[in-house]
């Protein structure tokens, strides 16, 4: 080997295997003609490494697919500065399937205004993750795209598509009811029972469409249903006063709706003593927030914060303390 030869070979091994180091003399011909044959082999193994650590960049625009989310927040306060735009950049790039995400620019500020109006897939850098909803605020996002050229990580399960779903009554569609003054019906409460019929369905997520009547004041149905009561957060099979039919747009891979009581007669109600539980901001015992405006805190709304916290903990029936 000359020493060219012992140079370009030793590089080859030391990048292969960091730490070792060839020493060459008159008495390692064998290995040197096996380094000499094995070169392009070599050369060929070390630059596939170096490309698979070197990413180009490219410029990325969210549109609103699961692979490329708008960005947009569901906590207040909005605060829209440099580092939430490094958030949304790093977000939509890591849903395009790369590491690395630099900012370059935004349609507008998600914190007063939107650039769609709809239902898309949106990274929320309050919460860090992709959800196929329809918010507020938003803006689309530019950023540069580096690292891993992976392909795109699985969309999130919301990913199947949107099935509108009407109520009817039954168990997997119950129609929307309450059962504590006062009764206030607004957008909050529209996308409960969105949400609440779709879950029953066997959906994860629901967005509101239209309700055929304000059921504060009128019902739509006369006799016993399955009614989803939003001030408890339960489905009940029940007559009501006032009731309304719920048109929702449902997403998520669909399951098998949870098991239904016999639609002859009502479900058995819950027996036995109950159990105290305060929230301690764990998974099983979760506090109380809100994130939509205006904030209206009232017995409703606490009977729905106890009927989380208790469904959250696994029981079926939460009561206000």
């Amino acid at each position: 080997l000359d020493d060219g030869d012992k140079r370009n070979s030793a590089t080859l091994v030391h990048k292969l295997f960091p730490g070792w180091y060839l020493q060459f003399n008159t008495r390692t011909t064998v290995f040197s003609s096996w380094i000499i044959a094995m070169r392009p082999i070599l050369g060929a193994v070390v630059a596939l490494l170096a490309t698979g650590v070197t990413a180009q960049t490219v410029t990325v625009v969210s549109d609103g697919t699961a692979t490329r989310p708008h960005c947009s927040w569901n906590r207040s306060p909005c605060i829209f500065n440099s580092t939430v735009e490094d958030m949304c950049a790093q977000g939509l790039c890591n849903a395009s399937g790369y590491a690395f995400g630099s900012f370059v620019s935004a349609s507008n500020n998600p914190c007063t205004t939107s650039f769609v109006t709809g239902t898309y897939y949106f990274y929320l850098w309050t919460t860090g993750t992709v959800e196929y909803r329809n918010y507020f605020n938003d803006a689309r996002i530019t950023a540069r795209c580096s690292g891993s050229s992976l392909a795109p990580t699985a969309p999130p399960p919301t990913s199947a598509g949107s099935v509108r779903v009407v109520s009817d009554g039954t168990a997997t569609r119950p129609h929307c009811t309450w059962n504590r003054n006062p009764c206030i019906f607004n957008s909050t409460v529209e996308d409960m029972c969105a949400q609440g019929l779709c879950v029953a369905s066997g959906y994860t997520f629901g967005n509101f469409v239209s309700a055929s009547n304000n059921p504060c004041t009128t019902s739509y149905v006369s006799g016993s249903y399955y009614f989803y009561v939003w001030t408890t957060g339960i489905v009940v099979y029940n007559n009501y006063r006032n009731d309304a039919q719920i048109t929702a747009l449902c997403s998520s891979v669909s399951r098998a709706p949870t098991t239904t009581p016999p639609t002859t007669a009502p479900p058995p109600t819950a027996v036995g003593t109950g159990i105290r539980i305060v929230s301690d901001g764990t998974r099983t015992r979760p506090h109380c927030s809100w994130n939509r405006a205006p904030c209206v805190y009232n017995s409703s709304v606490q009977a729905m914060c106890a009927q989380g916290l208790c469904v959250a903990s696994g029981y079926t029936f939460g009561t206000f303390v």
